[in-house]
C-alpha cells in the first residue's frame, strides 16, 4: 500500500509573499492529503484570503502549537542561555516543525517544506518498497553535531540531511523528542532542555547551534537505518540573483526548463542582486525564458509548464 504525508511550512512574517507561492506549488505538484501552515495569528486571514476554497489547507496558530510555549518564551530561554534574541523565530520555527508530530491531526508521515522553497517538479518521496527517500546536500555546520552529541547522537554519514524539506515518520520524530525529554530531570519543557545543550559560543555567536534536519536524520540513521534511502535532486538556492523574483512567469518558465526540482528565494539573496555579472545572467536567462515562451505560443507545447508558471507568479492578495 502506498504511504501518503501531510505537509508541514512555518511561515513568517517576512515569508508571506513567497509563502503564498510555496503553497500554491505544493497543491499543484505534491501529493499530501493536507497542507499544515503554521504561523502567526495575526497572519491567518492573509492566507483565508488568498486560499478561500482550498479545503486542503490547515491553518495553525503558532503559539498554540508546543504547550507553554510562545515565540517569546524561546526569546526568553534564549537569553537566559546567552543566546541572542533575534534568533529566536530561526529556532522557534524548528521546534514548531519538530512537535507537530504530537498534534491529534497529523499523518504518519508529514514532509517538512521551507516556506520560501518551491517545488517546480513532481518529487517522490517513498521508493517501490515505501522506505522514505531524503534529499541529502554536501553542507556541513559543526556546531549541529556537538549540540546534539549531548543527547547521544552522533555524526555516522559522509552527507549532510540539510535541506530545503525532509519527510518525517511522526512516530519516530515523537520519539526523538521523547530521547531530549529524557535528559530533563527539572521538569521543564523540552525546548529548554534543548536549548540548554547548545553551546553558549554556538548561540552567541554563530546564532545557528541546531538544526532539525540534521537531529532527525542523525536519530533516524542510528536507530532506524533501515527504513529510509538517500537521493540528489537538482535544486536551486541563488534563485534571485541569477533568475529573478518569485513574481514573474519568466523566472518559473526559466527554472522549469533548467530541470530544477525545487527552488529557493532566500531574503540573504536578495542582496547579492546588483553585483554587475549576476545582473548580466539574469538578463541572459530572461531573453531566454523570453524565447521559451513564444516558442510555447507557437507550437502550442509545454502548456502545463507555462500554466504552472503563470500560476505562480499570479498577483497575490494582501
Amino acid at each position: 500500500m502506498k504511504n501518503t504525508y501531510d505537509v508541514v511550512t512555518c511561515i513568517s512574517k517576512n515569508h508571506l509573499e513567497i509563502g503564498i507561492r510555496t503553497i500554491r506549488s505544493l497543491i499543484k505538484l505534491s501529493e499530501a492529503k493536507r497542507i499544515f501552515i503554521i504561523t502567526s495569528e495575526k497572519n491567518i486571514n492573509f492566507f483565508k484570503n488568498n486560499f478561500p476554497r482550498e479545503k486542503s489547507l490547515i491553518i495553525l496558530n503558532e503559539d498554540k502549537i508546543i504547550p507553554n510555549i510562545k515565540l517569546i518564551d524561546v526569546v526568553h530561554i534564549l537569553k537566559e542561555y546567552g543566546g541572542e534574541a533575534g534568533r529566536a523565530g530561526w529556532y522557534f520555527q524548528q521546534f514548531l516543525k519538530m512537535h507537530i508530530s504530537r498534534h491529534p491531526q497529523i499523518s504518519k508521515y508529514y514532509l517538512i517544506w521551507d516556506s520560501d522553497t518551491v517545488m517546480l517538479k513532481k518529487i517522490k518521496f517513498f521508493d517501490k518498497s515505501n522506505k522514505s527517500i531524503i534529499n541529502t546536500s554536501k553542507e556541513f555546520h559543526k556546531p549541529y553535531f556537538q549540540t546534539i552529541r549531548n543527547f547521544g547522537l552522533l555524526k555516522t554519514n559522509n552527507f549532510s540531511f540539510i535541506s530545503e524539506h525532509m519527510i518525517v515518520n511522526s512516530e519516530i520524530m515523537n520519539n526523538l523528542i521523547s530521547l531530549i525529554e529524557e535528559g530533563n530531570n527539572e521538569n521543564i519543557s523540552w525546548i529548554k532542555t534543548l536549548i540548554s545543550y547548545i553551546d553558549k559560543d554556538h548561540l552567541y555567536e554563530t546564532g545557528s547551534g541546531f538544526s532539525e534536519f540534521e537531529t532527525y536524520g542523525t536519530y533516524l540513521s542510528k536507530y532506524h537505518p533501515d527504513s529510509f534511502v538517500t537521493n540528489k535532486l537538482k535544486s536551486c538556492r541563488n534563485t534571485y540573483s541569477i533568475y529573478g523574483k518569485h513574481n514573474q512567469i519568466n523566472t518559473f518558465i526559466i527554472l522549469s526548463f533548467y530541470g530544477y526540482y525545487w527552488a529557493s528565494f532566500e531574503n540573504w539573496d536578495l542582496k547579492t542582486q546588483n553585483f554587475q555579472n549576476l545582473r548580466l545572467i539574469r538578463i541572459l536567462n530572461n531573453l531566454i525564458a523570453n524565447f521559451l515562451i513564444i516558442f510555447m505560443s507557437i507550437t502550442n507545447s509545454h502548456k502545463q509548464n507555462f500554466e504552472l508558471s503563470r500560476y505562480l507568479a499570479m498577483p497575490i492578495i494582501k
